[in-house]
């Protein structure tokens, strides 16, 4: 297990993440950290992931992965012990709802970080809310930072950018091609 908060290591069983990982000191530990670094003027939050899918998660429904035109799942992170999936657009807040309240709860966290911004595909799965539209995955990456704002009471930030989300999140990096050519 890598050093890092989620209970299984980084980029395992998302969404399931906690407790925090008991090597690094469990939730106790870690919501001191959260709220000795507050208390020095500094935003905290945990990594979260509503993109990356994981088949090793206790939360994982076949049905909620995320299918490409010809009715394919989509393929996510590959971390060398278990390939992610794409989480379906339409599930995105279903998991949200569920675990950051109980982050937000456990940490204390006052701002938000995610994964990949979930903005990037497209579910063409017919019978689901959106299927085969864009406009959708923006609405649901829309109501994330919102619901972000609200629990956290602070920003949200992605590891990606997205110039089509400008104004919606508050900071991000950028990822993919060529990242560490272009600002």
């Amino acid at each position: 297990i890598k050093h890092v908060w989620q209970r299984d290591g980084y980029d395992q069983t998302y969404p399931n993440t906690m407790p925090a990982n008991a090597q690094m000191g469990g939730d106790e530990a870690l919501r001191s950290l959260s709220l000795s670094a507050q208390a020095l003027g500094h935003r905290f939050n945990v990594h979260e992931n509503y993109y990356d899918y994981y088949p090793n998660a206790e939360s994982f429904r076949e049905a909620d992965r995320c299918l490409t035109s010809a009715g394919k799942p989509i393929d996510g992170w590959d971390n060398g012990r278990v390939r992610a999936v794409i989480l379906k657009p339409s599930k995105l807040m279903d998991y949200a709802r569920e675990f950051t309240p109980e982050i937000k709860r456990r940490y204390d966290c006052d701002s938000a970080y995610h994964d990949i911004m979930p903005t990037w595909h497209v579910d063409f799965d017919a019978p689901v809310p959106g299927a085969g539209k864009i406009r959708y995955t923006h609405e649901q990456t829309r109501e994330l930072c919102d619901f972000d704002r609200e629990v956290f009471g602070g920003p949200v930030v992605f590891e990606a950018a997205d110039p089509m989300m400008a104004g919606i999140y508050d900071g991000g990096c950028n990822h993919g091609l060529d990242t560490y050519k272009i600002p």
